[in-house]
């Protein structure tokens, strides 16, 4: 699998092998603040996430942290982008390009995360076939697949894997039960938001 440019579309995943059909299971999440009465909603290019119809786009739902999430079966070659929606119409496009999806026929589940609606390119997928797994970490890097693993419990990072430029960012992306087994592990309260936990574990 692999990251390809395509023309006036260059955000891109490609299995690098022919067109499949059929449909695959989409897991679609981005981390958002937004005004009081907007919400977040994925429009697209199949009639599952409204045919780039906005108002028939299909809608994620508010979490802890201002994290929207959903999920939905999509075709395995899809165009897709995130949009703010608020009082019936539009308020905001994601800026950039539209995110182009061509998945092998053995995935059977993808997972796309965005922890910035504003930049385009924080967003990341996760391929998962049987037992397997691939994380493209940027979208818009055109590169191969960084890591393909078996599907276990996930691995806490270690404070040697934390390295202090990228130490913060790395735990907001872990889940609060990772943040909650970490402090565990450091004998730290295991109590409060996802935002108390990465704090004490930036203290330790």
């Amino acid at each position: 699998m692999r990251l390809i440019r395509c023309h006036s579309r260059p955000m891109c995943f490609a299995s690098g092998k022919e067109a499949t059909t059929g449909k695959v299971r989409a897991r679609f999440e981005i981390k958002q603040k937004l005004n009081y009465g907007h919400t977040m909603a994925v429009v697209g290019s199949s009639e599952e996430l409204g045919t780039w119809d906005p108002l028939h786009a299909h809608s994620l739902s508010w979490n802890e942290d201002d994290l929207w999430q959903g999920e939905t079966e999509v075709p395995r070659a899809v165009e897709f982008k995130f949009v703010v929606l608020g009082d019936g119409e539009v308020v905001s496009w994601q800026p950039g390009d539209n995110v182009c999806l061509d998945v092998p026929a053995q995935a059977e589940v993808i997972h796309i995360r965005s922890t910035s609606f504003e930049d385009p390119e924080a967003l990341s997928l996760t391929v998962i076939e049987g037992n397997t797994k691939s994380d493209v970490k940027n979208i818009n890097a055109f590169t191969e697949a960084v890591s393909s693993t078996v599907l276990s419990e996930p691995e806490t990072p270690t404070s040697e894997t934390l390295q202090s430029g990228t130490r913060e960012s790395t735990l907001n992306g872990l889940k609060v039960a990772e943040l909650k087994q970490m402090c565990k592990e450091r004998g730290l309260p295991v109590s409060g938001r996802k935002a108390d936990l990465v704090a004490r574990l930036m203290n330790e």
